[in-house]
């Protein structure tokens, strides 16, 4: 299924975060917003809750601490003890650049694959974009035309969108 969308186009950041603060104080719900780079403050404007990728990432290097912290115990000391000039087979202080190193691995990979499969990225996977320009040279807000949208709410978005400035309004669908 394939919906519409009503697209607003802004030709600078600062015109497009004020328009989201002026749309949404008259509680117009904005579907997304695409930049073609990050916009500073635009988080906040749409009241977005934080990323909790670091969450995720430390439970991530937790597990590469103890993926490694196993491993190298289970090697050195049950699997195959060598005497290393007198040092005991449980040498932790020995280990800990190890273990650090796979902890931030697992971290960095654990987060990276984690953010891929959040934004619908990994490969194969078909993306087309609402409006080409929006990685270029345009900023562009979507509100989503769904069964429940009414003419009254698709002529008021057209108009909030051309008083706050943009540059163009169009509709398009995926």
């Amino acid at each position: 299924m394939s919906n519409k969308y009503i697209l607003g186009l802004f030709d600078d950041d600062q015109v497009l975060l004020h328009a989201i603060e002026k749309i949404r104080a008259k509680g117009i719900k904005i579907h997304d917003v695409f930049t073609p780079f990050p916009v500073h403050g635009i988080d906040e404007a749409l009241d977005l809750e934080p990323s909790r990728i670091d969450q995720a990432g430390f439970f991530y290097g937790m597990w590469g601490t103890c993926c490694a912290l196993a491993g190298i115990s289970w090697v050195l000391v049950c699997n195959w003890p060598q005497n290393f000039d007198g040092k005991p087979h449980f040498a932790l202080p020995a280990w800990i650049p190890i273990i650090f190193e796979f902890t931030v691995l697992n971290a960095a990979f654990g987060m990276f694959f984690t953010w891929l499969y959040r934004c619908n990225l990994w490969p194969g996977n078909p993306r087309t974009s609402l409006e080409p320009r929006s990685t270029d040279d345009r900023f562009t807000v979507a509100f989503i035309i769904n069964n429940d949208t009414q003419a009254s709410d698709i002529e008021s978005w057209r108009s909030i969108l051309k008083e706050t400035g943009a540059v163009e309004i169009k509709e398009a669908q995926d």
